[in-house]
């Protein structure tokens, strides 16, 4: 049963690794274009980063998709473990993705918009 509380802890930190990795692609398109990455301007499939633009795209399916898991996993680990669940790793999954839906939602910054459009 070990095995859950692993899985558990690693969909636990999904959401700020693609955090991470989202702000790295946005700083190399910024560092190519000398400003930052506006809608449509230049979208972000012909920036020269395949791979790159791979990795943000999918893995944000990952992590929207995560949340079913997380929560299955988490009431396996309080369950059927009979363990702790881990409060702080549980608030900061759920902080960290609700920063990604704001992220992806708000009109402010545009980056969501840049990237999904």
């Amino acid at each position: 049963m070990k095995v859950i509380v692993v899985i558990n802890k690693a969909i636990s930190y999904l959401p700020i690794s693609w955090l991470v990795i989202f702000g790295f692609f946005i700083f190399r398109a910024y560092r190519r274009l000398g400003y930052f990455p506006k809608y449509n301007h230049p979208d972000p499939k012909d920036l020269g980063m395949p791979i790159n633009y791979s990795i943000v795209f999918w893995g944000l399916y990952i992590v929207i998709f995560s949340a079913i898991f997380w929560l299955i996993t988490t009431l396996g680990v309080g369950v059927v473990n009979k363990k702790k669940i881990n409060a702080a790793r549980g608030g900061l999954y759920i902080l960290f993705y609700l920063i990604i839906v704001f992220l992806l939602r708000s009109e402010t910054l545009g980056f969501g918009e840049w990237l999904l459009d």
